[in-house]
């Protein structure tokens, strides 16, 4: 009975370990030319929010025209 009672216990310990009350919030700067550094992308300690902002960075628009033709791929393959 105490085994089952303390493997109970234990499992129940696992689970609730990694629960957090409040998760985490951590404030991006905005996106622009001047925050889109390196520099600053290194300055945020918090590894998902680098990650979320240098997303956010990648996908700006940045002034670039897209493709007016643009190529089919399929068609440039070798037709045998």
């Amino acid at each position: 009975m105490s085994k089952t009672l303390s493997i109970l216990f234990l499992a129940a310990f696992v689970l609730l370990a990694g629960c957090n009350q409040q998760p985490s919030t951590v404030v991006l700067p905005e996106v622009n030319d001047q925050n889109c550094r390196l520099e600053i992308n290194q300055q945020i300690k918090n590894k998902a929010a680098r990650q979320e902002f240098a997303g956010q960075c990648s996908r700006r628009s940045i002034g670039i025209a897209p493709t007016v033709k643009p190529k089919n791929w399929l068609d440039l393959t070798d037709k045998n």
